[in-house]
C-alpha cells in the first residue's frame, strides 16, 4: 500500500536545557528493478569470435572482461586463457535511481589447432588433380568440384578464374572451426620461339623472333625489347650455341622453348674469270674479290680447288657454269657467285661445225698445202 507514494518524516531533538531542533525529509516508495536477466554461466570457444553480451532490460553497463563497441558489449574468447572462467557483471540503473547487480561466468574452451592451406594458383593445361590440405583431418570441404572428405580438386576448363573453397570441423566440445582458401586458375601457355636458324651478322646487328605468345613477360639471352609484336635480341650478347627463353603470361603462367642459333659474319662472294671463251685446251685465272674465310670452287667440269684465287685448264669443249662458295670462319654463314665459260674445239671455225680441214706438209720451210672441204671462204690461222 505504501508503494508509488510520498511521506514526510519529522525528527525533532530536545537537549536537556529545553531547546530543541528539527528536520524532515521525504521518502518515496517505489517498486525495485525485478527479473534481471543476463543468461546463465555458459562455454564459448575460441572460433566463436566476439560473443555478444545481452540482457533483458536495456540501459545498463557490462563490467569486468566485457568490451564495448558502440552501444554493444562483447566477450572476446580469442585473447583469454583456454579451459578458464570468466566473471562478468552487468549493472541497471532505472529512471528513479534503482539499482540492480547480475553476473555469470564464461568459461573459454581450449582452441583447436586449426589451419588450411594457403591461397593458391594453378595453370591449366589439361584436367588435373590436385588436392587442398588443412588440418586437423575430419572436416568436410565445400567449393565446385571438390570432395567434400579428401579435398581433392578435379582441375579443368570450368574453374578458369578464382574460386573459393571452405573447410569446416568441428571439435569434441562441439566448438565449430571454419576457413577458407582461394584457388585461382589460368590457362598454361605452350609456347614456340620458332625454328633453329642461322644468323649471318656484320658488326651490330639484332635479330627478331616472332614467337606464337606475346603480352607477357620474356626472359632469355640477348633480350633487348620484348614487345607486343616481337621479340628482340642483341646478338653481340650471345655465341653461337642452344638457348632457352621462358615466357609469363599475366596471370603468372609460363613455358620456355629452345631454340639453337648458328651465329657467324656475313660472307660476300664475287669472282671475275680472266678470259669467258677459248679453244681447248683454255686455261682460266679466277679473280677473287670475296670477304671470306674459306673458299669452295667447282668449275663445272667435275674438278675443284679450295685456293682463293685458283687457275684452272679446261681440256674439253662445253659450257661450264663455275661457282664459287665463300663461308666466313664458323662455316655457318656462305655467299655465293658464278661465272660461265665456253670451251671450243681446237681449229673450231666461227659458225661452221666440225670443218674437214687438212695441212701437209707438217714440216716445211717452203709452201703449205690445203686441202678443206668448206664450200664457202673463210680464214684460216695456223
Amino acid at each position: 500500500k505504501y508503494l508509488d507514494s510520498s511521506y514526510w518524516f519529522t525528527y525533532t531533538y530536545t537537549s536537556n536545557n529545553g531547546c530543541s531542533a528539527s528536520d524532515s525529509i521525504n521518502l518515496r516508495i517505489v517498486d525495485k528493478p525485478h527479473n534481471l536477466q543476463i543468461g546463465a554461466d555458459s562455454t564459448v570457444c575460441f572460433s566463436d569470435g566476439m560473443v555478444k553480451l545481452n540482457a533483458n532490460l536495456k540501459g545498463g553497463y557490462w563490467y569486468g572482461n566485457a568490451i564495448k563497441k558502440g552501444s554493444d558489449y562483447y566477450f572476446d574468447p580469442t585473447n583469454k586463457i583456454a579451459d578458464s572462467a570468466y566473471a562478468l557483471f552487468y549493472n541497471y540503473e532505472d529512471s528513479v535511481g534503482c539499482k540492480s547487480l547480475a553476473s555469470k561466468y564464461l568459461k573459454v574452451y581450449p582452441s583447436l589447432n586449426f589451419g588450411v592451406a594457403n591461397d593458391t594458383q594453378f595453370c591449366f593445361k589439361e584436367n588435373e588433380i590436385i588436392t587442398l590440405n588443412a588440418f586437423p583431418k575430419g572436416g568436410l570441404w565445400i567449393g565446385k568440384n571438390i570432395s567434400q572428405s579428401i579435398g581433392s580438386i578435379l582441375i579443368d576448363s570450368s574453374l578458369l578464374g578464382i574460386n573459393s573453397f571452405t573447410y569446416s570441423i568441428t571439435d569434441s566440445f562441439n566448438c565449430k572451426y571454419t576457413d577458407s582458401t582461394q584457388v585461382k586458375v589460368a590457362y598454361q601457355p605452350v609456347i614456340d620461339i620458332g625454328q633453329d636458324d642461322t644468323l649471318c651478322i656484320s658488326g651490330k646487328y639484332r635479330h627478331v623472333f616472332k614467337p606464337n605468345k606475346l603480352g607477357g613477360n620474356w626472359t632469355g639471352p640477348g633480350i633487348i625489347n620484348p614487345n607486343i609484336n616481337s621479340v628482340t635480341i642483341d646478338l653481340e650478347t650471345i655465341t653461337p650455341a642452344t638457348y632457352t627463353y621462358s615466357y609469363t603470361n599475366s596471370d603468372g603462367c609460363g613455358d620456355s622453348d629452345t631454340i639453337v642459333l648458328f651465329i657467324g659474319k656475313r660472307a660476300t662472294s664475287y669472282h671475275k674469270p680472266s678470259v669467258t671463251s677459248g679453244e681447248v685446251p683454255l686455261t682460266v685465272f679466277f679473280k677473287n674479290s670475296s670477304s671470306a674465310h674459306s673458299y669452295n670452287w667447282n668449275f663445272g667440269d667435275g674438278n675443284a680447288s679450295t685456293d682463293k684465287e685458283p687457275r684452272h685448264t679446261y681440256t674439253s669443249p662445253g659450257t661450264f657454269k663455275v661457282v664459287l662458295v665463300a663461308k666466313d670462319s664458323t662455316e655457318f654463314c656462305a655467299a655465293t657467285s658464278s661465272s660461265t665459260i665456253e670451251v671450243d674445239k681446237a681449229g673450231n671455225i666461227d659458225g661452221i661445225d666440225n670443218p674437214s680441214i687438212e695441212v701437209y706438209p707438217t714440216i716445211t720451210n717452203g709452201m703449205l698445202h690445203i686441202i678443206s672441204e668448206l664450200n664457202k671462204p673463210c680464214s684460216v690461222m695456223l
